[in-house]
Formats: structure tokens, sequence, C-alpha cells
């Protein structure tokens, strides 16, 4: 059905098996985990931890044999959608350009049950609110939204709202009331689109780096990994 993703996939596949880790970069500094004992091992250590993830599930075609692939691969989360709708799930796009699953999609349903059975982490950054709210009724693990933002704070599409913040803590609280340790579901992400000037300051956190989020992602790299200054960042 979707055989145009064919190299798509098999690009995507490629770059999983060829990207050089930044743990073989600077392994006193940083380490890839492929489970939650290594995250607990490696922050032990004082390192940054690693995890690998796909942003958009559309690589996968209608071929769920793709998430083992990308398991084998080293991917431990992934996100449905991106941008845009895709054969898994509606994108938080759908609020300007209408619906077209109202949700997920039932190929979307069989993607989350494979992927609760490899151990890759859901991702509903992207999702809309609908297919987020489904993924949290429909999996049988925690998600999380690693990039998403409270639209308390800012109203745009990308983030989320009170309701999805509470399905999100009621998951955790669900799986992880046999564990007294916490677990961060939701990374604010500080980025132009997502966040406003009175939402940085609420919180009391600086927006000088939001209108460019690469150059702060490389200043970080190279403050941290390469042992540079601030003033390397391009």
């Amino acid at each position: 059905m979707y055989p145009h993703l064919l190299p798509t996939a098999k690009f995507l596949l490629l770059k999983c098996f060829f990207q050089q880790p930044a743990s073989e970069i600077a392994p006193d500094k940083i380490e890839l985990a492929l489970n939650a004992a290594d995250v607990r091992r490696i922050n032990g250590q004082g390192k940054k931890v690693a995890l690998m993830g796909v942003e958009n599930g559309y690589p996968i075609g209608d071929e769920l044999v793709r998430v083992k692939e990308f398991y084998d691969r080293g991917a431990r989360y992934l996100s449905l959608t991106h941008n845009g709708h895709n054969q898994l799930a509606d994108s938080q796009t759908g609020e300007r350009d209408g619906w077209k699953w109202n949700g997920l999609s039932p190929l979307g349903k069989q993607v989350i049950a494979e992927m609760n059975r490899l151990g890759i982490m859901v991702d509903v950054a992207h999702a809309s609110k609908e297919s987020m709210m489904q993924t949290a009724a429909l999996s049988k693990a925690p998600i999380i939204a690693s990039h998403s933002a409270a639209r308390a704070l800012c109203d745009v599409s990308r983030n989320m709202d009170d309701e999805q913040l509470l399905a999100l803590n009621e998951a955790l609280e669900l799986f992880a009331a046999h564990d007294a340790r916490k677990t961060e579901l939701v990374k604010l992400r500080f980025f132009a689109g997502l966040t406003n000037e009175q939402a940085a300051q609420v919180l009391g956190i600086s927006t000088s780096t939001a209108d460019n989020d690469w150059a702060y992602a490389r200043s970080w790299l190279r403050l941290e990994i390469g042992g540079g200054s601030a003033g390397d960042a391009p």
C-alpha cells in the first residue's frame, strides 16, 4: 500500500546503522542506553544519557516488521506523527487543515501494540489531542511527549492542554505505583513556536536561545563534549 515509503525506510535504517554514536566520540561524557537499567547506570556515573529515537512513524509504511528493524538498530522511542497526518495517526496540524483519522488509524493501533511488545516508548509529540488521548488509553506502557510544552502557557496546537497533561500523569501513576522514583514524561521545549516571553517569565527561564534551537544544541555539544566555550556556537 505504501511502496513509495521504501526508499525513506531504507535511508533511515542506513542512517541508524552508520551514524557514529556520541558515546564513541566522548565515552566519558555520554553513553547510549538501550533499557531502563542502562539509564539508571549511566546517570549514576554522572554521564549524559543518550536514547535513539525515530521522529515520525511514516517510514514504517504498512509493514509492522519495520518497528522491529528500528528496535534492532537501537531505537527506543518513536513519535507517531510529525507536522502532518500519516498512515498511523492525526497530527496536531489538523486544527488548521482538518482531520484524517480522528485520532489513531487501525494500523496506528497495531503499531502501538508492537512498540509495547518490543519495548519502544510511544512519543506523542506532534500528535493531535485525540491521537494522544487514544494512545494514553491504549498503550500498555507509559507514553512520553519528548518535546512538547504546556498549552496553558502558550496556546498553539503543538502544545498540550491540562487534560492531556493529566492523562500523562495518570499513566505514570498507573505504571509506577510500585516505584517511588519520579519519571519525567514531558520535556518542556523552549522553541520560538512553542513558548512565549510571558511563559518564560512565569517559569523564570530565559528565551535568549529559543530563536535558534539548533545553535543552542550545537553550543551544548561543544561545551559538554568538545570542551569548547559558549562563543564557539555558530
